[in-house]
C-alpha cells in the first residue's frame, strides 16, 4: 500500500511546535510495516495571521497542488485541511481530527456564556466557530473514508448529529498513543522520599480551558492555607500559561515558579515529588499531558473532563474533583502524603501495565484503520 501523510504540523518526537508528537508516533508505527510505503507532505501555514485563522476555520483559496492520486490512502492531519483537498481524492482520505472541533467549540461557548469577564465579541466568535465546524463536519465526513478522533466522547458527539448510519460508522475512536520521548524509565527510576511536593500546572491551559477554575482554586487555596499556616510549592510551565503563575503569585501562601519551557519533560515527572494538576473546565479528545503524567507514575488531581477518554478505573493516586474547594483540599492533603517503598513498587507495576494496555490498543486500532 502507498500511504501519504498530509499535515500542517511537522511530525516531531519531542512534541514541539504544536501537537506534533501524535502524528510522529503514528508515522513511525506505520513506517515499521513492510507492506506500507509512507510519504509525508507538509502544508506550511500562512504567515499572514488573518489568512491562517481562515485556514483553521476550513477556508482555503484554491486546492492542494501536489498530485495524490497514486496513493491508496491519505492520512490527513489535522481535519481543517480537508478544505484544501481536491474532491477526487476525498474518498481515499482518513482524517486524524484528532478532536471533534465543533464539540470543543460548543463546550468553550457554554463556558464563556457563564463567565462575565469574557467579552461579547469573544462569545460571538466562539458561537460562530462551533457552528462553522458543525457545518464543516457534516459536509466532509460523508465524503471521506474514515474520520478518526482520540476521544470516545468526541466520537459520540459527531455520531449523534450525522443523519445516515453509514456516515456515523465513518467516525472511529483511536486510543491516543504514549509519546515515547516523554516516557520515564520506570524500571530504573529512583524514588526520593525527602523532597517537598511540587504541584505542576503544565500543558495547554489557556483561559478558555481553565479560566474561572484557576481563579476559584487560588481563592480556595488562600482561605485553606491561611487556616493551616502552611505553604505549597507551585510550578507553572508554558509560554501561554504565565497568566496562571501571575494569579497564583498573588496568594502569599504559595511559592510559585514559572518556566516558559522545560526541555526534558521528565524533570517535572518525578514520583513522590511532582503532583500534576489539571483543573480543566472544557476541552476535547485525550489530554496528552494527563495521559503522560499517569504513564509516568505521578499523582494526578483533575476534574472529570481532564481525564476523559483515559482508562483510569482502578488506578491509585488519580483523584477526580467536583469543584475547586475539593481540588484545593486534595492539594493540601497530598502535600503531606509520601509513598512507602512497598507502595512505590505497587504503583510502578500498576503504571507499567497501564502503558502496555494503552500501547496495545493503539497498535490494534491504528492497524485496523489503515487497510
Amino acid at each position: 500500500m502507498n500511504l501519504a501523510i498530509v499535515t500542517s504540523i511537522v511530525p516531531n518526537k519531542k512534541n514541539t511546535g504544536g501537537p506534533s508528537g501524535l502524528i510522529w508516533e503514528i508515522q513511525e508505527l506505520l513506517k515499521q510495516k513492510n507492506d506500507i510505503n509512507v510519504d509525508t507532505f507538509i502544508i506550511n501555514s500562512s504567515k499572514n495571521k488573518y489568512v491562517a485563522q481562515l485556514n483553521t476555520w476550513g477556508f482555503y483559496k484554491g486546492t492542494y497542488k501536489k498530485s495524490l492520486e497514486k496513493y491508496d490512502k491519505i492520512l490527513l492531519y489535522p481535519d481543517f485541511l480537508l478544505g484544501y483537498m481536491p474532491s477526487k481524492v476525498l474518498d481515499k482520505i482518513i482524517v486524524l481530527a484528532p478532536d471533534a472541533s465543533s464539540m470543543v467549540g460548543k463546550r468553550k461557548y457554554d463556558v464563556y456564556m457563564k463567565d462575565k469577564s469574557v467579552s461579547v465579541i469573544k462569545k460571538i466568535y466562539q458561537y460562530l466557530y462551533y457552528k462553522r465546524f458543525i457545518y464543516f463536519e457534516r459536509r466532509y465526513i460523508p465524503k471521506v473514508d474514515k474520520y478518526i478522533v482520540v476521544g470516545e466522547n468526541d466520537r459520540e458527539w459527531l455520531q449523534n448529529y450525522l443523519k445516515r448510519d453509514m456516515d456515523r460508522k465513518k467516525v472511529v475512536f483511536l486510543r491516543h498513543p504514549l509519546l515515547s520521548y516523554s516516557m520515564a524509565d520506570l524500571e530504573k527510576i529512583e524514588i526520593p522520599n525527602d523532597k517537598k511536593k511540587r504541584f505542576i500546572f503544565a500543558g495547554d491551559m489557556r483561559y478558555s480551558y481553565v479560566g474561572q477554575n484557576i481563579k476559584d482554586l487560588a481563592e480556595n487555596l488562600n482561605k485553606l492555607l491561611e487556616k493551616n499556616d502552611d505553604k505549597l510549592s507551585i510550578v507553572v510551565v508554558g509560554k501561554a500559561n504565565k497568566w496562571i503563575a501571575d494569579i497564583f503569585s498573588q496568594v502569599r501562601y504559595l511559592n510559585v515558579e514559572y518556566f516558559t519551557w522545560i526541555e526534558h519533560y521528565q524533570d517535572i515527572c518525578q514520583i513522590n515529588r511532582d503532583v500534576h494538576c489539571i483543573p480543566l473546565i472544557t476541552g476535547g479528545g485525550t489530554k496528552n499531558r494527563v495521559l503522560t503524567a499517569i504513564a509516568n507514575g505521578l499523582e494526578i488531581i483533575s476534574t472529570k473532563i481532564g481525564t476523559e477518554n483515559i482508562p483510569i478505573k482502578g488506578l491509585t493516586n488519580v483523584f477526580i474533583c467536583e469543584n475547586m474547594n475539593e481540588f484545593a483540599n486534595k492539594m493540601i492533603k497530598q502535600s503531606n502524603y509520601y509513598l512507602t517503598e512497598e507502595n512505590s513498587k505497587f504503583l510502578i507495576k500498576e503504571r507499567l501495565i497501564f502503558r502496555k494496555n494503552i500501547t496495545k490498543e493503539f497498535h490494534i486500532l491504528l492497524n485496523s484503520f489503515i487497510k
